[in-house]
């Protein structure tokens, strides 16, 4: 299984950067991977969200995710179903570390569903995880900053 974490302090509220996180519905607007988000099922702590990524080889790539939402503290995701993944687990925590500063981290592991998949996505996979912290950080600076 493939585990990455990122900890990174930002300028920013610990709930404006767990809102960011936490509106999965605006995340094509922003991330370049993100083809879409349907929200199949939604509760005040919890929905089902599948997104389908943009990748040129693979144009129908797209996994399930169960999100539980902890506001304003943490965010968790856990694969239901997904074409090219057996294993995901994601992991967002938001610690205020002042009235306008926290510390995000990102914690997340997978698996590929098959040797073959792993062999053609892991590069893509891989960078796109390890850019995720800090596109999130640029949104907010472009939300947040720019306002």
């Amino acid at each position: 299984m493939t585990t990455f974490e990122k900890r990174i302090q930002v300028n920013f509220s610990q709930s404006q950067m767990y809102n960011l996180v936490a509106d999965v519905a605006a995340y094509p607007d922003f991330l370049p991977w993100c083809r879409q988000v349907e929200i199949l099922a939604s509760q005040p702590e919890a929905k089902m969200v599948r997104i389908g990524l943009r990748f040129q080889q693979f144009p129908e790539l797209s996994l399930t995710t169960r999100a539980t939402f902890h506001p304003p503290s943490s965010l968790h995701l856990r694969l239901v179903s997904g074409s090219f993944l057996s294993q995901f687990e994601g992991d967002w925590f938001f610690e205020a570390t002042g009235e306008k500063t926290c510390t995000v981290t990102f914690a997340v592991k997978y698996r590929f569903a098959n040797g073959l998949l792993r062999l053609t996505l892991a590069p893509f996979f891989s960078l796109m995880v390890r850019m995720l912290p800090g596109v999130f950080i640029q949104r907010a600076e472009e939300i947040y900053l720019h306002a």
